[in-house]
């Protein structure tokens, strides 16, 4: 295995830094599932260029080895403080500009993919890989709550990750499934791990219409059903009022059991910088003396680059679907 030297390229309001350039003494960057959005950290040293930089700037970074690398990151400056010994930055993705947006909106008879899509375009975002077929009969959008918070009700109601992109595109899709995109190998790739099963959660409350659009037909979607999941009388459930037909309610609670599943395994990894993996890759653990676990799927993902470890990437991870 030969080992190469890590580099980064930090570019700030369109200059392009390498992290002595920079006088960068180390950087983080944390990837993940909303409703957080993605964040990176530049811990510079005292009389950094990079020092004086106000919130708001734009700011992209790329990781790699020697000549290659891979953008993982765009956003702006959220926060810039002054610490012993130089400065600390911290920036958030670009989606971070949808949780200061907010948008009064009403759809009907419209995809949840298309409702993404319009509340991104009117929040002022971009849009990324966004697939969620599912039809809602009608769906409202108020201003007392940003388009983000939104979104992240929607995924929730999609069964879909909502995420970023690397160049902060929102992204917002079902749980990947298939092969693996990376095989990370004991005495390789993997530097230390903590993985294994978890205590398996009770079935989760079975999701139910709230309309009757499945018994009255598409034209009475607005009707409600006095017992929804059809016991006299009615037994716990969970009743979403954009849930209006059987379909819907069922795919959600599909979803529900899907998530609880996937639940019951997963862990934390460390190892050599990969940045091309990113919340969603699918990911072996193999040639562990223990034993090799199930497929995993990356809940999280943050790429360290600093004078101890050089670029390590840490992964937290649940069983793949």
């Amino acid at each position: 295995m030969t080992l190469q030297r890590p580099t980064a390229q930090v570019t700030v309001d369109g200059q392009a830094l390498s992290l002595p350039e920079g006088a960068i003494a180390g950087m983080r960057v944390e990837l993940g599932f909303g409703p957080a959005h993605d964040r990176a950290v530049l811990a510079l040293w005292a009389g950094s260029v990079l020092a004086d930089v106000a919130p708001g700037t734009p700011v992209a970074i790329a990781l790699g080895f020697g000549d290659d690398r891979t953008d993982v990151f765009s956003g702006a400056v959220e926060a810039v403080d002054a610490v012993p010994g130089g400065v600390v930055v911290e920036a958030l993705a670009a989606t971070a500009e949808l949780s200061y947006a907010r948008v009064a909106q009403a759809y009907l008879q419209q995809t949840i993919a298309d409702i993404v899509r319009d509340l991104v375009a009117q929040g002022g975002g971009s849009e990324g890989d966004i697939d969620a077929p599912s039809t809602l009969y009608a769906y409202h959008v108020d201003e007392r709550r940003p388009v983000w918070t939104h979104l992240v009700e929607l995924a929730r109601l999609a069964s879909c990750d909502l995420s970023s992109d690397a160049s902060g595109a929102v992204c917002f899709r079902a749980p990947r499934t298939g092969p693996v995109d990376r095989e990370l190998r004991h005495g390789a790739e993997l530097l230390t791990w903590r993985i294994g099963a978890r205590r398996r959660l009770p079935d989760p409350v079975p999701v139910v219409p709230h309309g009757a659009a499945s018994e009255a037909g598409a034209s009475g979607w607005h009707l409600l059903l006095r017992t929804p999941d059809g016991n006299s009388p009615s037994g716990p459930s969970v009743v979403h009022a954009a849930v209006r037909d059987r379909d819907l309610a069922q795919a959600l609670d599909d979803g529900r059991r899907a998530a609880r599943d996937r639940a019951a395994a997963g862990g934390e990894l460390v190892i050599t910088g990969d940045p091309s993996l990113r919340p969603g890759s699918l990911v072996s653990v193999t040639d562990l003396p223990t034993g090799d676990p199930d497929d995993q799927r990356v809940l999280a993902v943050a790429h360290v680059v600093d004078a101890t470890r050089g670029f390590v990437t840490l992964l937290r991870t649940e069983a793949a679907a």
